[in-house]
């Protein structure tokens, strides 16, 4: 019996004596996208540089599905999204799906609407001007209904009555013409190469 007794005795001294593990917690590293298998065409190069701009004034970016307007809500009018995807900015990490409803509004920026309907009939050169509009004057920016959408966000703050609100900066339809998922990604390249 008093073996065992000094055999505690002797475990406890030694677990007592070590130093305390130290637990140090990984950095948040970016994490750089692959390169997506894309042919950059003029107006994707125009997409990324805007993407970069936007990039740099988006509190908040994620992909989400337009599904309707609501006009007697907000101060402004308010766009609803779900299945949504947020960004992580200091990760470059998508998060998980979610399927709520999410408002956005614009102040500065008003999008044009196209109805699915709307979409499907769209020229090849149409579906390519919803990426990236260069006609004269301002830019003309798209929401495309029932498809995703790549958008830029900015958070506004009301202190009055303790809320707050997402208003868009900037969108991008995700179709098969604008690939604007691959150009978000090959401008996230270039942003890490260049630090």
């Amino acid at each position: 019996m008093s073996g065992v007794l000094g055999w505690a005795v002797l475990t406890l001294e030694n677990c007592t004596s070590r130093p305390p593990e130290v637990r140090s917690e990984p950095e948040s590293e970016i994490l750089v996208p692959p390169a997506p298998k894309i042919s950059v065409k003029p107006y994707h190069r125009s997409m990324r540089d805007e993407m970069e701009k936007s990039f740099e004034k988006a509190d908040e970016i994620l992909i989400g599905v337009y599904t309707g307007t609501f006009t007697d809500g907000p101060p402004s009018r308010a766009y609803y999204f779900d299945q949504f995807r947020i960004f992580n900015k200091d990760r470059w990490t998508w998060g998980p799906e979610m399927n709520v409803l999410l408002p956005v509004i614009f102040q500065e920026s008003k999008p044009e609407i196209i109805t699915d309907l709307e979409f499907k009939t769209l020229s090849d050169l149409d579906k390519t001007g919803i990426c990236w509009d260069d006609y004269e004057g301002p830019r003309v920016i798209y929401l495309v209904e029932g498809i995703p959408n790549l958008l830029f966000l900015r958070l506004s703050l009301d202190e009055a009555d303790h809320t707050s609100r997402r208003v868009l900066i900037d969108t991008y339809p995700l179709t098969k013409e604008c690939r604007a998922k691959d150009v978000f990604d090959l401008m996230l390249r270039e942003r890490a190469a260049n630090r």
